[in-house]
Formats: structure tokens, C-alpha cells, sequence
């Protein structure tokens, strides 16, 4: 496997809180794990069935909001196991991967020659591309895909500020704690 393939890993310490539940992939709010599993097509009783065979690495039961790395666990599994794969097939996926199995799917593929998963890029040229590709839509005059760039842009650039505003907020709280702890000495 090649290394770089942890690159496509959503870890535990990049978790968000819950009011800014908005991982790399689609999914833009907290969700209940139920009700996610329905959102991506995964039968209840196959999420609880892939945490009983331990590939899950928490009990969705146990949760009432999904963090993002247990998104993007329920989300990389949830796909394979919705898409029929069975014990075997699973296993053979899994090799060589780490768990928890909290890979994001829209950066990764199977290569069914080598057995190996691979990145679907080189995300260190992902600017260098992304401005090709925004040339192109303007060679083709393609006004709508670029209307719905920009919107996904704005969108993200206001959560990046509303998760600023949330450690600011949560760094002058800590201040204001620590000063008042302070003035009691």
C-alpha cells in the first residue's frame, strides 16, 4: 500500500465540534448515526453488524452525534459493505489499511492490479489544477458550473470564519477562566 494513502485519512484530533460537523466529504451537519447510515445506504442492522465484527471501530448505538472521523468511518465501510461486499471481500479491501477505518473516499480508489488503494491525486497539485480546470469552464463559457464553484467556495470560506470565531470565542474564554482563577491568590 502506498503510504501516501493516509492522506486521505480523516484522524480523531481533526474532529470539530458538533455545531460545525462539516467534514471533507458532502455531509454539512451533526448527525445522528441512524440516520446518516440511511442517508448513504447502509442498512441499520449491517452498521451494528460491522462493529460487532469489530471493522467498526465504536458502537453507532452508543452516539448520538457523529464526530467527523466516525462519519468518515461509517462512510468508507458503510459504502463497501451497501455495495455487497461481503467478509471476504472486505477483508481483501482492508488489507493494509489502519484502522479506525476513517478514510475519506472522495480522495482514494481501489486498484484492483496491485490490490492496493492509491490517492486519486497528487493533492500537492491540486491548486495548479483546479486553476486548469477554471480556465477551461471559462473557455467553454460554462457560466453555471462556475456560479456553483463559486457558492461552494463562499460556503467554505464562511465555515472556515465560523470555526475561527468558535477557537477565538473559546480561546477568550479560557482567558477570562484563568484570570479570574488568578485574582483570588
Amino acid at each position: 500500500m502506498s503510504r501516501d494513502i493516509h492522506r486521505a485519512r480523516i484522524l480523531p484530533e481533526n474532529d470539530r465540534p458538533q455545531a460545525q460537523n462539516a467534514p471533507a466529504f458532502e455531509f454539512m451537519q451533526a448527525h445522528e448515526p441512524q440516520a446518516f447510515c440511511q442517508q448513504i445506504g447502509l442498512n441499520w442492522i449491517a452498521a451494528l453488524e460491522l462493529h460487532r465484527t469489530g471493522l467498526l471501530s465504536f458502537d453507532p448505538r452508543a452516539v448520538t452525534s457523529l464526530t467527523r472521523s466516525q462519519e468518515a468511518e461509517v462512510h468508507f465501510l458503510g459504502r463497501l459493505a451497501a455495495a455487497g461486499c461481503c467478509a471476504s471481500v472486505m477483508a481483501t479491501l482492508l488489507k493494509g489499511l489502519e484502522k479506525p477505518y476513517t478514510y475519506n473516499l472522495d480522495r482514494m480508489y481501489y486498484d484492483w492490479h496491485s490490490r492496493q488503494w492509491r490517492l486519486l491525486e497528487d493533492t500537492e497539485h491540486i491548486e495548479e489544477n483546479l486553476e486548469g480546470w477554471l480556465k477551461e469552464l471559462v473557455d467553454w463559457g460554462d457560466a453555471p458550473v462556475l456560479e456553483h464553484v463559486r457558492a461552494m467556495v463562499e460556503g467554505a470560506l464562511l465555515e472556515l470564519q465560523a470555526r475561527q470565531r468558535a477557537i477565538n470565542a473559546r480561546q477568550h474564554e479560557g482567558i477570562k477562566i484563568t484570570r479570574g482563577r488568578g485574582a483570588g491568590l
